[in-house]
C-alpha cells in the first residue's frame, strides 16, 4: 500500500508540474506576441511594455522559441530608444530562426544584425548584405511594417557610404511605406532623409535644382513637427535642417528660431554649428567661435545618427573657421587634433570589433556548457521516467498475477466443493474421494485463510450497516475475494460485461447485487446522490459491445 501510495504520488507531481508547465509558458509567449504587436503599431513604445519584457526575460521560465522571440523584441526596443545595440541578442536569435524556418522572425534577425553592424560597428558591407536578405523576405510576405524598417534601414546605409541615388530611390519607398502605415512620425524622419540625400546629390552632381527640392521637403516636415517626441532622437536635428534651409535662403531669423529650437530640444553640435554659422554670417566672430567650441563639447550618443565622421566633422568645421580668420597656428592645432580623434576612433573600432569576437566565443562555450547540462538533466529526466513507468508496471503485473492466482484458487475450491457435494448426494458420503477433496478443500482454504478472513470481516461490516470511510483498496479487493465464493458467476460475469472494471466499481455492483438501495449506497460508499449519478454514468461508459463481449 506504501509503495503504491508512493508511485501516485510521484506521477502526480510530474503530471502537475508538466501541466504548470505547459500553462505558464502559454501565457508567456501570449505575452510576448503582444508587445510584439504593440512595437508593429507604433513608431515608439510605453516604458511599462520594456519593463514587462525585462521581468518576463529576467524570470520566466522560457522555450527556446519565446526566448529568440524575447531577444528580437529586446534588440527592437533598444533599436527604438535609440541605445547602445547588443549583436548578441541577434545572433542567438538567428541562430534558432534558422534551424526552425519561420520567414518573419528570420526577417527580424536579419534587420537586426544588419542594423548592429551598421550602427555599432560601422561594418557597412556586411550590413547590407544582412539588411537584403532581411528586405527579400519582407517583399515575399509582403509585411508593410518588415518593408518600412528594411527600406528605411538600406537607405540610412547607403546616404552613410555616399550612394545618394541609392538612399534617393529607398527614401521614397519609405515615404510610400510611411502613408500606408498612417505614422506622421516615421513619415517625418522619411521626408527627412530625403531632403538629406537631395542635398548630398547636388554637392556631387553640382545641380543647384537638387537643392531647391531639398529646401521644398524640409519645410514640408515644419507642420509635422508636433506629432514627434521631444525624446526621439532625430528631431534635433531635423530642427535644424529646417534652420539650414533658412540660412541658405539669408532668412536669420528663421534660421535663428529653428537653430534655437533644436538646441531647446537637446543639444547637438549640428545644432550650435548652424548657431555658429549665423553669428559669423551676422559678423559676430567671438560669439561663433564660443559656439563652435560648444559644438565641440556635445557628446553624440546616438550611433543610429552619429557616425565616426559626424564625430571629427565639429573639429573640421572649426578648422574652417580659423581659415577663414587667419589663425593658422590654432587651424594648424586643429588640423592635428582631427588626425588624433580619426586614428583614436579607428582604434576604438577595432577594439570593439576584438570584444565582439571574444563575447561570441565566450557565449559559445557558455552555450556549449548549458546543452551539455540540459542534455545529462534529460537524461537522468528520462531514467526517472522510465523507472517510474518500469515500477507501475511492474506493480500492475503482480497484482494482476494474485488476482488471477486467487481466482484460479477460488475456483479450484469452488469446484472440489461442487464434487463433494455431488457424491453426498449419490450416497458415498464416506468415500476415500470425498476424503481426498476435503483434504484439498482444506489445503486451499489455509492458502486463502487471511485474505479470505479480511475480506470475510469486511463483508461482514457491510452487511452490518457499515461504510467504506477508512477503506484502501486492498479492503475493497479482500471484500470481492470473499464475495467470489458466495458468488463467483455474477463476478466473472461482469468482470466480462465491463472494460476496466476497477475494484470499487465493482464493489458498487455486488452493492446492487445485494439489494442495497440509492440511500444505502450513498451511505456505504461516502457520496453523495450526484457523485452516484456520475459512477453509475462512467459504467455505462465501461461497459463492451455485444461483438466486444463474445471476442
Amino acid at each position: 500500500m506504501k509503495e503504491r501510495a508512493k508511485i501516485s504520488v510521484i506521477c502526480g507531481m510530474v503530471v502537475w508540474l508538466c501541466l504548470a508547465i505547459s500553462c505558464t509558458e502559454s501565457q508567456t509567449g501570449e505575452r510576448l506576441k503582444r508587445i510584439e504587436a504593440a512595437l508593429d503599431q507604433k513608431s515608439y513604445v510605453d516604458d511599462s511594455l520594456r519593463a514587462e519584457l525585462d521581468s518576463i526575460m529576467t524570470f520566466a521560465h522560457l522555450s527556446d522559441c519565446e526566448k529568440a522571440l524575447g531577444q528580437i523584441l529586446q534588440f527592437r526596443f533598444q533599436m527604438m530608444n535609440h541605445e547602445n545595440l547588443d549583436g548578441s541578442l541577434a545572433d542567438q536569435a538567428l541562430e534558432y530562426y534558422e534551424q526552425h524556418r519561420d520567414p518573419r522572425m528570420l526577417a527580424w534577425c536579419h534587420l537586426a544584425r544588419g542594423i548592429y553592424l551598421a550602427d555599432q560597428l560601422e561594418k557597412y558591407d556586411e550590413s547590407i548584405q544582412e539588411l537584403k536578405k532581411a528586405e527579400e523576405i519582407a517583399m515575399q510576405l509582403n509585411d508593410l511594417v518588415l518593408k518600412f524598417y528594411t527600406c528605411h534601414r538600406i537607405g540610412m546605409v547607403n546616404l552613410k557610404t555616399q550612394n545618394y541615388e541609392k538612399e534617393f530611390k529607398y527614401s521614397q519607398n519609405v515615404i510610400d511605406y510611411c502613408h500606408q502605415l498612417g505614422d506622421t512620425a516615421l513619415l517625418v524622419i522619411s521626408l527627412n532623409n530625403l531632403a538629406v540625400a537631395y542635398n548630398y546629390m547636388a554637392e556631387v552632381t553640382g545641380n543647384t535644382a537638387l537643392l531647391d527640392s531639398a529646401k521644398l521637403i524640409t519645410r514640408r516636415c515644419i507642420p509635422l513637427m508636433h506629432h514627434l517626441r521631444n525624446k526621439s532622437p532625430g528631431k534635433p536635428y531635423i530642427l535644424a535642417s529646417i534652420a539650414g534651409s533658412y540660412l541658405d535662403n539669408h532668412q536669420t531669423d528663421s534660421a535663428m528660431y529653428f537653430a534655437q529650437q533644436s538646441i531647446k530640444v537637446r543639444p547637438t553640435y549640428y545644432g550650435y554649428l548652424l548657431l555658429a554659422g549665423i553669428a559669423e554670417y551676422q559678423g559676430d566672430v567671438i560669439r561663433a567661435d564660443s559656439l563652435f567650441q560648444c559644438s565641440l563639447s556635445i557628446e553624440e550618443k546616438d550611433p543610429s545618427i552619429v557616425s565616426s565622421d559626424d564625430k571629427m566633422r565639429p573639429l573640421m568645421f572649426y578648422y574652417n573657421f580659423k581659415l577663414r580668420q587667419g589663425q593658422y597656428q590654432e587651424a594648424c592645432d586643429l588640423a592635428v587634433q582631427i588626425i588624433v580623434t580619426k586614428d583614436s576612433l579607428n582604434r576604438a573600432r577595432q577594439v570593439q570589433v576584438v570584444n565582439e569576437l571574444q563575447t561570441k566565443y565566450d557565449q559559445e562555450v557558455k552555450r556549449r556548457k548549458l546543452d551539455k547540462k540540459l542534455y545529462r538533466y534529460g537524461v537522468l529526466v528520462a531514467v526517472l521516467l522510465v523507472l517510474i513507468l518500469a515500477m507501475i508496471a511492474l506493480w500492475r503485473y503482480r497484482s494482476l498475477k494474485a488476482q488471477a492466482e486467487q481466482m484460479r484458487l477460488q475456483g479450484m475450491l469452488s469446484e472440489y466443493r461442487r464434487q463433494v457435494l455431488e457424491l453426498e448426494a449419490h450416497g458415498e458420503g464416506n468415500s476415500k474421494t470425498i476424503e481426498l477433496l476435503n483434504a484439498k478443500i482444506e489445503e486451499l482454504q489455509q492458502g486463502l485463510h487471511d485474505t479470505l478472513f479480511h475480506g470475510r470481516q469486511k463483508y461482514e461490516e457491510i452487511m452490518d450497516g457499515g461504510n467504506t470511510v477508512k477503506w484502501g483498496k486492498q479492503d475493497f479487493e479482500d471484500f470481492l475475494n470473499y464475495y467470489r465464493l458466495i458468488d463467483l458467476p455474477y463476478i466473472t460475469e461482469m468482470e466480462a460485461k465491463y472494460e476496466n472494471l476497477s475494484p470499487r466499481n465493482l464493489f458498487y455492483l455486488v452493492l446492487e447485487r445485494l439489494g442495497k438501495s440509492n440511500e444505502e449506497i450513498q451511505n456505504v460508499l461516502c457520496i453523495g446522490a450526484s457523485s452516484l449519478r456520475t459512477l453509475r454514468s462512467r459504467l455505462r461508459k465501461q461497459l463492451k459491445t455485444p461483438q466486444e463481449s463474445e471476442n
